[in-house]
């Protein structure tokens, strides 16, 4: 079974970002937006799919393999015309905010790197609604809209001036393309623009950029990952290629808004990073709970002819970056000097493995993750060594850039 879940910078930026180890509190996570991975199942019609049996899927698993089995309330699941809703009422809210039910069909298009969206997520900065990150291929991409524009409006309406709800309804591309208008200032000519953005499917870039410069007689390179995806492989192979041809001697990795992905990708990414102190060594063990506990299983890390061999690597974080981001930067700890600069991730030391039945898809937490040292828990997040406001106001790269 494959389970899906987690000392010098370029010197310059590395020096601004130590003169700046303080968090902003004009900063507030307002929304990250991420189209296109469903939020609902698909009903079937057929008597074997009802609602009633799709439903007594969900309570049963959420008694059994979950994770926190034990915690899992008794409901009536036969009241429950909305299946997202009763997998909520069944969660165990102290840890779990994480379990969901998605389409098979956004699973399977998802699992080869194709997503069905607008292609981007923004956040509140300073009373402004700033673009944090526009997927590469994208239409929002395609429209011209990049990171550090401002948001003003969504369909003529202030953005501050919409719920959650409302946000969700606007942008929910799970039944098929949606066209919005976004009224956008952009971040270098000062313009207020409207653009008419139809979403569509794109191929995910999970590697987004990589360059590598010299500052100060050291050579430094830099890997925007977004993703950890059955495509990723692939892309990691060519960038590490071209970072070890470089001869970088340091390594800034940006996983901001990496919300996770496939655990054996991130072992590997850790292999690309360490190389041979980490050969074979363990990368993270899989915990069930006690009526699976001979599911437990130990992912090792991997190391190739790309791999760098660093003694330290730099990872810059926020509150998205999640569960195989997390994992990378515990996995790696016990074997080489991590440097995290940012906020603190997102508090994900814990997985799901997919349960396909009746086209729809159920990720319950049902394993927690450690390292070879045992360590995990880290339900408030992992804390920075330098705690950096992310103000998306330039390119990821860009040298301007505050983290």
């Amino acid at each position: 079974m494959q389970f899906i879940p987690i000392r010098k910078v370029l010197t310059a930026v590395l020096l601004l970002a130590l003169g700046a180890c303080s968090n902003s509190d004009n900063e507030e996570d307002f929304s990250e937006v991420l189209t296109g991975t469903g939020s609902g199942g698909t009903p079937s019609t057929s008597a074997e799919c009802s609602s009633e049996v799709r439903n007594k899927w969900i309570y049963d698993a959420m008694h059994d393999s979950y994770l926190w089995y034990q915690y899992t309330p008794d409901l009536d699941y036969t009241s429950y015309s909305d299946s997202s809703r009763l997998l909520n009422d069944l969660r165990y809210s102290k840890y779990d905010r994480f379990s969901y039910l998605t389409s098979e069909t956004d699973y399977q298009n998802s699992q080869q790197g194709v997503v069905t969206a607008f292609g981007f997520n923004f956040s509140r900065f300073n009373e402004r609604y700033l673009f944090r990150y526009i997927e590469p291929g994208s239409p929002m991409a395609a429209a011209g809209i990049k990171r550090g524009d401002e948001l003003r409006k969504i369909a003529g309406v202030a953005v501050d001036e919409l719920s959650s709800t409302e946000l969700n309804e606007l942008l929910d591309t799970s039944h098929g393309p949606k066209t919005q208008t976004f009224t956008v200032i952009d971040r270098d000519s000062g313009l207020e623009q409207n653009h008419d953005v139809t979403s569509g499917e794109f191929s995910v870039q999970t590697v987004f950029q990589h360059n590598s410069t010299s500052a100060a007689g050291i050579k430094t390179g830099y890997l925007g990952f977004s993703r950890f995806m059955r495509t990723s492989p692939e892309e990691l192979g060519a960038a590490f290629s071209k970072l070890k041809q470089d001869g970088i001697q340091e390594l800034v990795v940006d996983l901001r808004y990496n919300g996770g992905g496939l655990i054996y990708v991130a072992s590997q990414l850790g292999g690309l990073i360490a190389g041979e102190v980490t050969r074979d060594q363990t990368f993270a063990t899989l915990k069930f709970n006690d009526r699976y506990s001979d599911n437990n299983y130990t992912y090792h890390f991997t190391s190739t002819d790309q791999s760098l061999n660093l003694q330290r690597v730099i990872v810059l974080t926020t509150g998205s970056t999640c569960s195989a981001s997390e994992m990378l930067i515990n996995g790696l700890a016990p074997f080489i000097d991590v440097v995290t600069i940012g906020a603190s991730s997102c508090g994900k030391p814990i997985g799901m493995s997919p349960d396909i039945n009746c086209a729809n898809v159920l990720f319950a937490i049902n394993f927690e993750s450690v390292n070879a040292l045992d360590e995990g828990g880290y339900f408030d997040g992992l804390a920075p060594g330098c705690a950096v406001s992310d103000l998306p106001e330039t390119d990821m790269w860009d040298q301007n850039d505050p983290l």
